[in-house]
Parts: structure tokens; sequence; C-alpha cells
């Protein structure tokens, strides 16, 4: 595993997004920790301490998530790969990229912010400042499922303290005059929640379909879908049951970003058409 040269976020946009997250999770965290949690549900009891393990747990794992995908490099090494010999298929797959002035292998595209061809790429993220691709789309979708079901669990627990608390007199102090400064803080961090879950459930809703078909953004029609279990692999690793757990746990792909495994029944379709 190697890591990013300069991996800092490139533009004003991403050191935005970036510092969002990594300061409104945590500020999150305490708001419901200290102020939601004791108010449903009895301190020291079972539900206590388990939403405060499983606060901790995504909390962690979210922003770990985040920052791998900052760090890991997963661009192409120009000084260590060598295309296939000429006359050899294989080599069909690769194509010459203008900026670079290199041949680069299947399902690499060249990212103008990061300067450099990026393997299996499938898009530049502006959270975390570099292009998710083959070393890093584990750590890209672990963040997503985490932050998605972070955003729902606490979403629904913030609403449910809301209706609990009363928040018709809150709604009425908001249009006729001034109120406290803790329901402004709690509205304050619910509409963070509302953002945060509205874009973490637009994002598993645009990837869950790329994830069970083995593709990227950039790919075309179902060349690289080989079932679901190598799909899965493909993403997640040999070890697929444990990242979610932590994304220090070492998972090896299948492939090493150079070459793929090709769906047979499109090899055989495409034979089909040009016959």
């Amino acid at each position: 595993m190697k890591f990013r040269s300069k991996p800092y976020p490139k533009t004003w946009f991403e050191i935005l997004l970036s510092l969002s997250i990594l300061i409104l999770l945590p500020v999150t965290f305490v708001f419901d920790i200290f102020f939601i949690l004791p108010a449903l549900h009895e301190p020291y009891s079972f539900w206590y301490y388990f939403n405060i393990v499983l606060a901790v747990f995504l909390n962690l794992n979210i922003e770990a998530n985040m920052l791998a995908g900052m760090l890991i490099d997963t661009s192409v090494d120009y000084e260590q790969c060598q295309p296939p010999p000429e006359g050899d298929a294989a080599r069909l797959e690769w194509r010459h990229c203008t900026t670079c002035d290199r041949l680069a292998p299947p399902r690499s595209w060249h990212c103008k912010l990061c300067d450099v061809c990026i393997l299996r790429r499938d898009h530049h993220c502006n959270i975390v400042g570099s292009c998710v691709g083959h070393h890093t789309i584990r750590y890209f979708v672990c963040f997503v499922i985490q932050f998605t079901f972070g955003s729902v669990y606490s979403t629904i627990y913030h609403l449910y303290f809301m209706l609990s608390y009363n928040y018709t007199m809150v709604v009425i102090h908001l249009i006729c005059g001034p109120f406290p400064l803790f329901e402004l803080v709690t509205l304050n961090v619910f509409s963070w929640k509302l953002l945060a879950l509205y874009s973490t459930c637009t994002a598993f809703r645009y990837y869950l379909p790329h994830v069970l078909h083995g593709t990227v953004r950039f790919d075309r029609g179902p060349k690289y879908d080989c079932g679901l279990a190598y799909n899965l692999r493909c993403v997640f690793g040999e070890r697929m049951f444990l990242v979610l757990l932590s994304p220090f746990i070492s998972s090896k792909l299948p492939t090493d970003g150079y070459s793929f495994q090709i769906n047979p029944n499109h090899i055989t379709a495409k034979s089909v058409m040009a016959v």
C-alpha cells in the first residue's frame, strides 16, 4: 500500500467539505451522547450503553474511512507497470493518456485535479479531495454505508427527542420571538442531520447498483459483471465480511488494478454481434 505525496484537498470547496465532516461529526456525537441519550434512556441501562458503543463505533469508522480515502494512493504506477507486448489482445484494452503521454491500463482515467491517472477510476470525491479508485473504493463504500446508517439512526432518535420535548412551542418561539439557546442548537443540529441524511441516502442509492454489478462510473455495459460474490470481493476484498468492522483490517483484492476478469457472456455476445 502506497500513500499519496499530497494528501490534502485541492480547492477551497473541498477543504470546506472535509472540515465540515471532521468537525460536525464530533459535535453531533457530543450533542447526542450528553443531551439526547440521557433524555430518552435511563443512564447506565442496556440501551444507554448500546447507543454509546454504536455511536463511538460509527464515528470512528466514518472518519477513519474518510482519512484512508485521503491518504491512500490509487494512481497508476508507470514506473512499475508494463503494457502487454505488441500483438497481445490484452493491449487493445490499454489506451493512450494524452496528458501523461503513456499507455494507461483498462478502466483507468486521468484526473485533472489529482494530475495523475487513477486505477479503476470512479470519480473525484470532493469530501476527501482525491479520486475514488481501485485501492480506495472499499473505504469510500464503507464510508457511505456507515454514514447512511448513522444518519438514519441519529435522525430518528433526534426526531423522537424533539417530539417528546414538545417542539410545537419551539416553532412558535421561532416565528414569534426569542427562544432559549438550547432549542436553537437542537434545531441546527437536526438541520445538519437532515442534510447528511439526504446526501448519504442519495449516494447509497446511486452506488449500490455499481457495487452489486461490479462497475464503476465510467464503465459501460456488463463487461466486468462477473457475479455478485466476485463483484463484492472486487470492492471489499477477500475478507469482505470483516471490512465494515474496521478500515484497518487488511483485505486483499482479487485483481491488481491493471488487468480485470471479464464477464464471459459479454465476450460471447460481442463475438455473435461481430459475426
